[in-house]
């Protein structure tokens, strides 16, 4: 019993064994892609899949190479193949993966290496007699840039290694050989293939006919002007080929085949330099036969000029060669200034005429003449100026001018220049140009403030702006009158209740492109630009701290304005266009009156109508309690017969501090109008304006205004008229009625409200 047990264990073990045999699974390896072309040094990724095991390793080979060599290409352990430098010969690789679970599975790709070089015969085609030779030209490009593979080219005809009897036969340097005889006409095709890269060639039509001599019908043109550089000329007949050689005077020139009937030939000016015939001919290259002799004629030509040079010389000065450059100049050739003059030929296309000092000893406009003998009554002429020498101006070795001179400026429009007298509190003016002597003081000083520290002038405006320091103030100089007279004086740094502030304003430069001037101060932080066309203080900056001595300088095409302190700090760069914004009007002081808060409600008082509107945004700066500062947005304009005006003004956005006492606004806030009272403001275009009016009248009662309308129309209410039926005036933006006097008749101030968030 134990022992057929056992027999039967066995005989189950064996049946499971072979169970497990016949279930076993079998490798395989595929690779992609199976086909790849690679340009040298470039790469390629090669994606391997092994199925039938749990282990998908692979080994990469190249040719045989675990891993590749630099000869045939590497490939990493993730299948990138990385191509040669240099072009293999034979052109292709085989990258292989094989299993790592069973070695004998493999899969291969073939890569073809491909150099990129590109390779051109030149011509690409010809046309030759039996027996001729032809040497043809290779050129290799783009070759790859690190590559030192050889550009040598292998030549064949019609596919054979350097031909044969009955195609031709090519040598190494590309020399084609004609079959010696041909009974017809037969093309072949040249080849140049790289040797590094047999995929890289280029071919040329080679076309071979039976020889025969070349027949000459006629040449264009038949006549040529002497001493032209060089002609073109173009022959038919037929018989022609490439090889065939035109001759000049049995000298050949260079030669180009177009068509079995037409050749070009090149006759150089060697050939025309004088009158006369020159012979054209034909020659074939084999057996050297002429075709007949065709004359081609060269003639006297007149001159001709294109450019001359110099335009000018100086009176009595040294010798000048008179430079004509144009065409047809020849041996004989002639100059002439006052008389017949020798010259030099350079060639057909220019001649050097010489001006000695003898010929130069009169000033005018003198004709330089040049002229072919044959042909006397046709030239060529150009004019040479010989210009007096001028007496330079006498200059001074001092003008006497005022105290003190601290600066100086010269308008270069008018040739007039501006000293600032710091201890004669006046300028000179100095008549720089038009004296038949010197320069020399232009009538009287100009009386400008105290103690002048600088003086720039506006060219544009002929307008001069003078830094006082000692009044500290700016006067504005009209220069367009004679004297010169103090057109306003600016007072740019005081406060609200016009105390002074201590700024000295000292240095000033002037943009005459925007009409903006830069006003910097001794020991300042602030700067101020003024408006040269409103004669007013537009805006305020912040600069660097100054010294005792600081100076501006503008750039115009910018429009900004260089500071240097003048002391210790660096240099400061204001843009003149005042950062955006523009002074409107000035609050009126002191600011106890022109600036008020009552409950919920600011009023401003301002000095001038400021031609601001309803819902138009505005700045408050510089009051002296600094809660008034900020941002507002007009609520409500008004207008008294007492000629102070309040506006009520809304606060919104920061408080924003200023030195100055202004009210602004931006002056890119929306597009430009013209105003009832002629200024321009600056309005958001999809605001409505609303203005609003109150007057007294003789009876003591004050009567509202209508709104009034960017058209110009009345709203629900009538107009105020005075009681004789005239118009009694406007301000804000729009239209008024024909009768109306200008905005603000009658008026002096305007009034703002704000109502404070």
């Amino acid at each position: 019993m134990r022992r057929l047990w056992f027999s039967a264990a066995i005989v189950g073990t064996m049946i499971w064994h072979s169970g497990c045999g016949s279930g076993k699974q079998t490798v395989a390896v595929t690779i992609s892609p199976t086909t790849a072309t690679v340009r040298l040094g470039q790469t390629q990724q090669f994606t391997a899949t092994v199925t039938g095991n749990s282990n998908t390793n692979v080994t990469w080979t190249v040719n045989g190479v675990n891993g590749g060599n630099t000869s045939v290409g590497t490939v990493s352990t993730l299948g990138l193949y990385t191509a040669p430098v240099n072009a293999l010969n034979p052109s292709s690789v085989s990258v292989t993966a094989t299993s790592v679970a069973d070695t004998s599975k493999t899969a291969s790709a073939t890569v073809t290496i491909d150099s990129g070089a590109k390779v051109t015969v030149s011509p690409s085609n010809v046309t030759i007699n039996a027996g001729d030779q032809y040497q043809f030209t290779d050129t290799v490009t783009n070759v790859v840039g690190n590559s030192t593979t050889s550009t040598a080219v292998n030549w064949k005809v019609s596919d054979v290694q350097g031909g044969n009897s009955t195609t031709g036969t090519i040598s190494q340097t590309g020399l084609y050989f004609a079959p010696q005889t041909i009974g017809s006409q037969q093309t072949f095709v040249v080849k140049a293939v790289l040797q590094a890269d047999s995929n890289s060639f280029g071919t040329a039509n080679v076309t071979v006919v039976p020889a025969n001599a070349p027949t000459l019908s006629t040449i264009n043109p038949t006549i040529v002007p002497q001493g032209s550089l060089l002609e073109d000329i173009y022959l038919t007949g037929s018989k022609f080929v490439s090889t065939d050689q035109v001759r000049a005077n049995g000298t050949p020139v260079a030669t180009s085949f177009l068509s079995r009937g037409v050749l070009r030939a090149r006759v150089p000016g060697t050939f025309l330099t004088s009158p006369g015939t020159v012979f054209i001919d034909v020659q074939s290259q084999q057996n050297l036969a002429l075709s007949s002799i065709v004359r081609l004629t060269v003639t006297q030509a007149p001159p001709t000029l294109i450019s001359s040079s110099p335009d000018s010389t100086i009176l009595n000065g040294s010798n000048v060669n008179f430079t004509f450059d144009g065409g047809y100049y020849n041996p004989a050739t002639t100059a002439e200034f006052s008389d017949v003059y020798s010259l030099t030929v350079e060639n057909s296309r220019q001649i050097l005429v010489p001006l000695t000092a003898q010929d130069l000893t009169a000033a005018g406009l003198f004709s330089v003449k040049v002229r072919n003998p044959l042909l006397p009554q046709e030239i060529a002429a150009a004019n040479i100026a010989v210009e007096p020498t001028p007496a330079p101006p006498a200059i001074p070795a001092v003008l006497s001018v005022g105290q003190n001179p601290m600066s100086v400026a010269v308008n270069t429009a008018t040739g007039v220049a501006l000293v600032a007298n710091h201890d004669s509190n006046s300028l000179t003016v100095i008549q720089l140009t038009g004296n038949s002597t010197a320069p020399a003081q232009l009538g009287s000083t100009v009386t400008v403030g105290t103690a002048p520290t600088s003086v720039a002038i506006d060219n544009a405006r002929n307008l001069a702006v003078v830094t006082n320091n000692g009044s500290n103030n700016v006067s504005i100089v009209d220069l367009s009158v004679s004297p010169p007279v103090v057109k306003t004086t600016l007072t740019t740094a005081v406060s609200g209740s016009g105390t002074f502030l201590g700024l000295l304003p000292y240095a000033v430069g002037v943009n005459p492109l925007t009409g903006k001037a830069l006003v910097v101060y001794q020991n300042s932080t602030q700067a101020t630009i003024i408006d040269l066309d409103k004669l007013a203080v537009s805006a305020t900056s912040q600069i660097t701290l100054t010294g005792s001595n600081p100076q501006v300088a503008v750039d115009p095409r910018l429009n900004w304005g260089i500071v240097t302190p003048g002391g210790n700090g660096g240099v400061s760069f204001v843009d003149l266009n005042g950062g955006g914004q523009e002074v409107v009007s000035l609050i009126a002081v002191p600011s106890s009156n022109g600036a008020k808060r009552s409950s919920n409600t600011v009023t401003i008082t301002t000095t001038a109508a400021h031609g601001l509107t309803v819902n138009e945004q505005v700045t408050i700066a510089g009051v002296d309690d600094a809660s008034f500062d900020g941002t507002f947005t007009e609520h409500e304009l008004h207008v008294y017969a007492d000629g102070i005006g309040r506006d009520q003004w809304k606060r919104h956005g920061k408080r924003s501090r200023s030195a100055g006492y202004r009210v602004r606004k931006p002056e890119h806030a929306g597009s430009k109008h013209q105003s009832a009272d002629g200024n321009r403001h600056t309005v958001r275009p999809d605001i409505h304006v609303r203005v609003a009016h109150e007057s007294a009248e003789p009876d003591g009662k004050q009567h509202h205004n209508p709104r009034i309308g960017n058209d110009g129309k009345r709203s629900k209410s009538t107009d105020e008229y005075r009681r004789d039926g005239k118009f009694r005036g406007q301000s804000g933006i729009g239209s008024r009625p024909a009768a109306a006097p200008a905005a603000g008749a009658g008026h002096r101030g305007h009034e703002a409200h704000s109502r404070g968030d």
